[in-house]
């Protein structure tokens, strides 16, 4: 996934409303570039912010993770797995939570 152009990137994770493995929802608002290596050079980075507000942590809610681990799968010990975050829809809707995600 380092080889990814924005565009790329956006196609595969594009803006929208995501699940953490956890249950967790969560707004991916854009992708951005980590400019320590330069403007071009640097590796993708998901910003994101969390949409519920039970149980938060206090501080800040926006955060940003390195595309790769935002797209990981993550393996279970019997062989299946399950990505890090999953994609559920392009806007938020109150249903996704009636849903019993």
């Amino acid at each position: 996934m380092t080889d990814l152009d924005v565009e790329q990137a956006m196609t595969l994770f594009p803006p929208g409303i995501y699940q953490h493995y956890k249950g967790h929802l969560y707004q991916l608002l854009h992708l951005a570039r980590d400019s320590e290596n330069g403007p071009s050079e640097g590796r993708l980075l998901v910003v994101y912010i969390g949409l519920e507000l039970a149980g938060a942590r206090p501080g800040p809610r926006i955060c940003v993770r390195p595309l790769e681990e935002f797209g990981e799968w993550l393996p279970e010990p019997d062989g299946s797995g399950v990505h890090r975050f999953t994609f559920l829809a392009a806007e938020w809707s109150p249903s996704l939570l009636e849903e019993g995600l």
